[in-house]
């Protein structure tokens, strides 16, 4: 029952965002607003749209068949899980076009459609993110410390069976190589043995950025915080070390491959395996812990999904700058103590002499 109504809901917006993307004109515009945007993806061939989620509030009410407020809050409260029926939205909206049939036909031969949301009204700090956020559409602002180079991504594997040879497609990724469960061959019964056919599945560009909080965010005596931010296809590139950017995205649980892949990892399955083979011979060891019952540590860890990045104008500082006070509690008459180029140069002047008197 729960999966009907989820089917349902998801068929509901999948419907509601192409008509809208259909039917949303602004003062003055001849043609719907996002068909010429569809037109520039099409003579660039690209594949991500942009849309502006105040735009969905703004439609007028009288010309679509739901509620912009009501298809607004799905789509920021149930982001992450309404994204590939959005994606599909976007190719339903193209595919559509009467007047423009050069953008349909050109629509129906591409595999897959990207969105990017962005124009959201409050961006939040790192520290403000909590596990109540996952799934949400929200944007997050802070600087790049870190990017990695633009790599392939599995998104979509197909599968063929050691075994009995059937294939087996449509296998969603989770972020790191997942195989299926178990063969669909009644007469097999493989569940380990499996071919990945990489020239079958759906593979895109994929990038990691390392974001850490603004200076300005952090709390005297606290260690700055950073997240782990995930883009791909032509989100990639957007930015780079020392930018500060606001990114519009979603928080998401990643699997944490580094301790999956912990080498001690093979020597707990070893002693987990001497444990059970223990007990089925009725031998005890007495009260043990939790690593000896088999548990494990967690092996996931939060992200963020992004699919929207722009450069923060808004928060640069003074360049002549060097040092701020960090304890807001000290005053010195009634001004902030900052410290300027000549007398940084002081200080270390002070600090290379061999003794001060």
């Amino acid at each position: 029952m729960v999966d009907r109504t989820e089917a349902r809901i998801s068929q509901v917006v999948r419907a509601s965002f192409a008509q809208f993307l259909g039917m949303y004109r602004k003062a003055g515009e001849i043609e719907p607003h996002y068909i010429p945007m569809a037109r520039e993806l099409m003579q660039a061939n690209k594949h991500t749209l942009y849309v502006r989620l105040e735009d969905i509030r703004e439609l007028d009410t009288d010309v679509v068949e739901f509620v912009p407020s009501e298809l607004r809050d799905a789509i920021e409260q149930q982001y992450y899980k309404l994204l590939p029926h959005l994606c599909d939205a976007v190719g339903d909206f193209m595919q559509k076009q009467t007047v423009d049939r050069d953008l349909a036909e050109w629509s129906r031969k591409q595999p897959k459609f990207g969105l990017a949301f962005h124009g959201l009204e409050v961006a939040a700090g790192l520290r403000d993110l909590r596990t109540g956020d996952l799934g949400r559409l929200m944007a997050i602002h802070g600087t790049v410390t870190r990017t990695s180079d633009i790599r392939p991504e599995l998104r979509v594997g197909v599968f063929e069976c050691m075994d009995c040879n059937r294939r087996i497609g449509g296998i969603q990724q989770q972020f790191k190589l997942t195989e299926p469960v178990n063969c669909t061959n009644p007469l097999c019964r493989n569940t380990t043995r499996w071919l990945n056919r990489r020239e079958e599945g759906e593979c895109c560009d994929w990038q990691k950025m390392r974001i850490q909080e603004d200076a300005s965010a952090i709390p005297a005596g606290s260690m700055p915080r950073s997240i782990d931010v995930i883009v791909r296809d032509e989100i990639c590139e957007k930015c780079k070390p020392g930018d500060n950017v606001m990114v519009t995205g979603s928080m998401i649980v990643v699997p944490d491959v580094a301790n999956l892949m912990n080498p001690s990892e093979l020597k707990t399955s070893v002693v987990r395996k001497e444990i059970n083979r223990g007990r089925r011979e009725g031998l005890s060891d007495g009260i043990t812990g939790l690593k000896e019952l088999g548990m494990r540590s967690l092996s996931h860890k939060h992200a963020f999904l992004g699919c929207f990045v722009q450069k923060n104008e808004q928060n640069k500082d003074d360049k002549q700058e060097i040092f701020v006070n960090i304890r807001p509690e000290v005053e010195m008459d009634g001004k902030d103590f900052k410290l300027d180029r000549s007398d940084k140069d002081f200080l270390e002047e002070l600090r290379d002499r061999k003794s001060v008197v």
